[in-house]
C-alpha cells in the first residue's frame, strides 16, 4: 500500500479509482474539518461586523463592503488562467500520469507571471485613484487607497503560487489544510486585535491582518503542498503551448462563471453605493454576508468531493457518480436548510439584536436571500459535476446569461425606481429560482443521466422533509417565547435543530445509512446491539 493512505477497518486497503483513494471516512472527516474552519471563520466574520458597525460611522465602515465587492473582479479576472487546474491536475493524477501533472504547472506559471504583472499594473492604479471612481467619504481616501493596494498585492501573490498549492486537493489532505487555515485566522486575529488596541478601531487594519495572514499561509501552503505531490514543479522541458491554451480555453468558462457570481451579489454592493444610501449598502451586505457565508459552507463541506466526482469520472464510474451526485443534493439541502429555516423564522429578532433596529430593512433582505437555498442546493454538486464531466459551457455559460438578468433587472430597479436593498435582493432570489427551475435541475440530471423520479426521491423529498419539520417547531417558539437575548433567541433555535435532526433520522436517511448510524452509536448509548449489520461492512453506494 502506498505510504500515507488510509486502510479500512479490516485491515484492507481502500477502495481506489487510479491512484485516487475513495473512502466515505475519509471524505466525512476531511468535510468535518473543512466545516469547522469555515465556522470559525464566519465567527471571527460576525464579531467583527458587529465591532466596526457598533464603533464607525456608517459611512466609514460602508468602504470595506464596496472595496471587497471591487476585488471580486480579481477572481474573475484570474479564473481564466486557474479555472481548471484542479480538475486536470486531479484527473493526471487519478491516471498515475505524473508527466501530465508536471506539464500543468509548467504550462501555466508563465501565463500567470504575465497575468500577475497586468493585473498589478492595473489595480494599483485603481487604488491610486479610487476615489475618482467610487463614492469614498471626505478624509477616508488615504485608507481607501491603501486598502486596494494591499488587496491587489495579496491576491497577486497568492495566484503566483497557486499551482503549487494543490497537493492538498490531489491528496486529499483538507484536514491538513484546514489546520493551516485555522493558523491563519488566528494569526489574522492576533494581528487585528494588536491593531485595535494600539491604534483604535478603523477598517484599514481588517485588510492588513488579512494581507499578513494570507502571506503567512501562502509560503506554508506552498512548502508541505510540493512535499505531498512532489510533482507539482515547474520544468521547462514540461512546458506545453497546447496545455496553456486548454487550461485557458477551459477557464474562459470557468471565467463566466465568476462573472455570474460577481452579478449575483456584488455588483448590487456597487450599484447601491452609486444609486442608494450608506444604509442600503449595509443592509445588503448583511443579508448578503449571510448567504454567502452559509453558501460557503456548504461549499466547504462538499469541496472534499471534487478528487472524488473527478476520479469516478475519469474512470467511467457512471452510476457512483449519480448516486455521489444526489446524495450531495440532499446533504447540502440539510446543511443549509438547519441555517435558512430559523434565519427566515427569526429575521427581525436577528437583526434587532446584532445590530439595531434602526436597521429592521436588513431583516427582510436576510428572508429573500435564505428564500434561494431550497432550490439552488438540491443542485450543490452540479459544477463540480460539470468540471470533472468537462461540460463547462453547458453550465457556465447559461449561468452568465441569467445573471446578466439579473443585472440589468436590478439596475433597471436602482436607476428607474430607486429601489434600495430590499429591490436587489429580491431580483437576485427571482433570477436564481427561476433559472434553477427552469434550466439547472435538468442539467443536473442529464450530466449524471438521472431521472427526475430519481431526484425527488434520493434529493428533494429526503432534503426539504426536516426543514418543515423543524419551521414548525421555530414557528412555534416564535409564537410561544419572548425572544428578548441571545440566549433565548439560541435556546429556540436548538429546540427547532433537535426536531430538524430527528427528521433526518426518521425520513432522510437511507435505511442502510440509518442503520450505521444507529450501529456506530450503540456502543456509546447502550441501547442496541452492534450485530444490526450482522458484524458486516454495509458498502456506500456512493464510494463503494
Amino acid at each position: 500500500m502506498e505510504k500515507g493512505t488510509p486502510q479500512q477497518a479490516d485491515g484492507r486497503e481502500p477502495d481506489r479509482a487510479g491512484t485516487i483513494v475513495l473512502s466515505r471516512r475519509l471524505v466525512s472527516v476531511n468535510s468535518a474539518s473543512s466545516v469547522a474552519n469555515r465556522l470559525l471563520s464566519v465567527t471571527v466574520l460576525v464579531w467583527l461586523f458587529q465591532y466596526l458597525v457598533n464603533r464607525l460611522p456608517t459611512e466609514e465602515f460602508a468602504i470595506y463592503p464596496v472595496v471587497m465587492a471591487v476585488m471580486v473582479v480579481a477572481p474573475l479576472f484570474f479564473s481564466l488562467f486557474t479555472g481548471g487546474m484542479a480538475r486536470f491536475l486531479i484527473d493526471a493524477y487519478a491516471r498515475s500520469d505524473f508527466d501530465a501533472v508536471r506539464g500543468v504547472v509548467s504550462s501555466v506559471l508563465p501565463v500567470l507571471i504575465g497575468a500577475v504583472a497586468l493585473f498589478w499594473m492595473v489595480g494599483l492604479t485603481f487604488a491610486l485613484n479610487v476615489e475618482k471612481v467610487l463614492k469614498i467619504p471626505v478624509g477616508s481616501e488615504v485608507e481607501a487607497r491603501a486598502m486596494m493596494a494591499l488587496l491587489v498585492l495579496t491576491y497577486g501573490i497568492r495566484m503566483l503560487v497557486s499551482p503549487f498549492t494543490l497537493g492538498f486537493q490531489i491528496r486529499q489532505a483538507y484536514v491538513e489544510l484546514n489546520i493551516l487555515e485555522i493558523g491563519r485566522e488566528l494569526l489574522r486575529i492576533s494581528v487585528l486585535t494588536l491593531f485595535f488596541l494600539l491604534a483604535g478601531p478603523a477598517v484599514v487594519w481588517v485588510v492588513v491582518a488579512t494581507a499578513i495572514s494570507e502571506l503567512v499561509l501562502s509560503a506554508v501552503a506552498v512548502w508541505r503542498s510540493r512535499r505531498l505531490v512532489p510533482e507539482l514543479t515547474f520544468d521547462r522541458a514540461f512546458a506545453s503551448f497546447a496545455v496553456a491554451r486548454r487550461l485557458t480555453s477551459f477557464g474562459i468558462w470557468t471565467s463566466l462563471g465568476q462573472l455570474g457570481g460577481i452579478m449575483y451579489t456584488n455588483a448590487a454592493t456597487l450599484i447601491l453605493n452609486l444609486h442608494g444610501t450608506p444604509m442600503d449598502v449595509t443592509c445588503f451586505f448583511l443579508g448578503a454576508t449571510l448567504y454567502r457565508q452559509t453558501e460557503m459552507l456548504i461549499i466547504t463541506a462538499i469541496g472534499p468531493l471534487l478528487p472524488v466526482v473527478t476520479a469516478l469520472n475519469a474512470t467511467g464510474d457512471r452510476v457512483r457518480l449519480a448516486t455521489t451526485v444526489l446524495r450531495g443534493g440532499r446533504y447540502a439541502l440539510w446543511a443549509s436548510m438547519l441555517i435558512a429555516t430559523p434565519a427566515i423564522v427569526f429575521s427581525d429578532i436577528f437583526v434587532r439584536l446584532y445590530i439595531g433596529d434602526e436597521y429592521g430593512r436588513a431583516a427582510l433582505v436576510i428572508i429573500l436571500f435564505m428564500s434561494i437555498f431550497p432550490v439552488n442546493q438540491a443542485t450543490a454538486l452540479l459544477a463540480m459535476t460539470a468540471l470533472a464531466t468537462g461540460r463547462v459551457r453547458a453550465f457556465y455559460l447559461p449561468a452568465f446569461i441569467a445573471q446578466a438578468a439579473g443585472l440589468s433587472i436590478m439596475l433597471a430597479l436602482a436607476s428607474w425606481y430607486g429601489a434600495g436593498a430590499i429591490g436587489m435582493a429580491a431580483a437576485l432570489a427571482l433570477v436564481t429560482i427561476a433559472s434553477q427551475l427552469l434550466y439547472f435541475w435538468w442539467l443536473n440530471l442529464r450530466l449524471i443521466g438521472a431521472g427526475f423520479s430519481a431526484f425527488l426521491a434520493s434529493t428533494l423529498v429526503p432534503g426539504l422533509v426536516p426543514a418543515v419539520v423543524g419551521a414548525g417547531v421555530w414557528i412555534g417558539m416564535r409564537f410561544l417565547v419572548t425572544i428578548e437575548s441571545w440566549v433565548e433567541l439560541f435556546a429556540c433555535g436548538a429546540a427547532g435543530a433537535v426536531a430538524f435532526g430527528l427528521a433526518i433520522l426518521v425520513f432522510g436517511l437511507e435505511p442502510a445509512a440509518r442503520s450505521r448510524l444507529l450501529a456506530r452509536a450503540a456502543p456509546a448509548t447502550g441501547w442496541m446491539r452492534h450485530d444490526t449489520t450482522d458484524r458486516k461492512t454495509i458498502p456506500d453506494a456512493a464510494l463503494r
